[in-house]
């Protein structure tokens, strides 16, 4: 159950990574955000609704998410619980271009602040995420700051991070583009482990891969599809065997996703969820 609801949350919303895959997981997530707020302020939506059903077609009575937007989009609110007592919140803001700079994400056990800067040419430059986690026992505090460089006012993509925990641990990311600007090779200057990124001719991402500083070979990790319309229609996440990969597939109406079935690498449904709109 926690990798279908981990599918949801990264379509619903936004959360900064702290791992690897920071062009996956941060600059194009944080596009995907700003992207899906104009959408949503564009056809005067102010809720989402999702559905989960269970294996026998009926509605998930344990399972809730709902997202809402206040009046001018600049604030929105997601709510989701997915078991007895397994509540969360989170809360997102926009600057005036539209732009997410905040999250708040809250449960019993976890407050997790992010925020985000862009320069002048909207492109991020820094994102800092302060942590505070319990349980009966300890308190954890933890800060991750991001610092994004440029080559120069021109450059579309960041030509390095330098990921910096606790004010003092401080590791490069390196980003290398192809022919057509997009990044293909993100490096971990401490490690050497690297993750490429390959594109279609519209320069849609189709997959990512990785290469760890001990193997040589390449390891994929998702693999993207698109419609004619270039809407994203299937993810796979990839594993070492076709029964551990899981794929979600998505359809849609009037530009909006309605329908998300999640389903293993032998084809047995692991969840289906449907959208509505207001």
């Amino acid at each position: 159950m926690k990798k279908v609801i981990l599918g949801i949350s990264m379509l619903i919303s936004f959360s900064l990574s702290s791992q690897s895959q920071y062009l996956f997981q941060e600059i194009m997530s944080l596009q995907q955000a700003t992207q899906e707020r104009k959408t949503y302020a564009d056809k005067n939506i102010k809720k989402i609704k999702v559905k989960s059903f269970e294996e026998d077609g009926s509605v998930s009575k344990r399972f809730f998410c709902e997202k809402k937007f206040s009046k001018n989009h600049s604030e929105y609110k997601l709510y989701t619980r997915t078991g007895v007592g397994d509540k969360s919140l989170m809360t997102g803001f926009f600057d005036g271009n539209g732009m997410l700079i905040k999250t708040i994400d809250s449960s019993e056990t976890l407050v997790k602040i992010c925020s985000i800067l862009y320069d002048n040419q909207k492109r991020v430059s820094e994102t800092k995420t302060n942590s505070r986690s319990k349980d009966e026992d300890f308190v954890i505090e933890l800060t991750e700051l991001h610092s994004y460089a440029y080559e120069n006012d021109n450059s579309l993509n960041p030509s390095h991070m330098w990921k910096i925990k606790q004010g003092k641990d401080s590791t490069q990311i390196l980003f290398q583009t192809d022919e057509n600007g997009n990044i293909a090779i993100e490096k971990n200057a401490r490690t050497g482990a690297k993750y490429f990124y390959y594109y279609d001719t519209q320069n849609k991402i189709t997959d990512i891969v990785h290469q760890s500083e001990y193997k040589t070979n390449l390891i994929p990790d998702y693999i993207f599809e698109y419609d004619a319309l270039g809407q994203l229609i299937r993810t796979t996440t990839a594993a070492s065997t076709v029964r551990e990969m899981t794929n979600w597939l998505y359809d849609y109406k009037d530009g909006l996703k309605v329908l998300e079935v999640i389903k293993s690498g032998m084809g047995e449904r692991l969840g289906r969820f449907e959208y509505e709109y207001e």
